[in-house]
């Protein structure tokens, strides 16, 4: 069972005189649009509006689908980017030594700071208490956003 569980902090660029709707506006453009991906029981379902449209995410919530996305995919399984995806499902089962964990923070990093939006990889901390599954939290300082704490954190459990 894979899923997804993610937070936003407050959105903020630190400027004066810009209310939350431009803010959520500016990542939006900054960040992009993706078709929204309903993950539950192990499985990505694409949803349909109402005026039949795909349902779309933008701005933090796209960039954390893209974050989690790369993480699940493995390297190779797209054959137009064969060196996309960290393959961490290749880990759940493998022996759990620290430099198996080593290694797939590394893969990790090495991924996302691929990614154009992000600007830092801040930090990856990988939950390995479960012998079935693995949790992996990643902190990243996107572009457009420049203190700590308004780094964007998305959070994937791999089974």
């Amino acid at each position: 069972m894979s899923g997804y569980s993610w937070t936003l902090p407050g959105v903020t660029l630190g400027s004066q005189g810009i209310g939350a709707a431009e803010r959520a506006s500016q990542y939006d453009r900054l960040w992009g649009k993706d078709i929204w991906l309903d993950v539950r029981d192990g499985a990505a379902n694409l949803e349909v509006t109402p005026s039949g449209d795909w349902l779309l995410a933008s701005g933090a919530v796209a960039l954390r689908q893209a974050i989690n996305r790369r993480i699940l995919t493995d390297p190779g399984e797209w054959a137009t980017l064969p060196n996309y995806g960290v393959g961490a499902r290749s880990f759940v089962k493998a022996r759990r030594t620290r430099a198996a964990m080593d290694e797939l923070i590394e893969r990790i990093r090495g991924q996302l700071v691929q990614d154009p939006r992000v600007e830092d990889v801040a930090g990856v901390v990988i939950d390995d208490a479960t012998p079935d599954q693995l949790t992996i939290s990643v902190w990243i300082l996107a572009k457009g956003r420049s203190r700590q704490t308004e780094m964007v954190r998305a959070s994937v459990e791999v089974s």
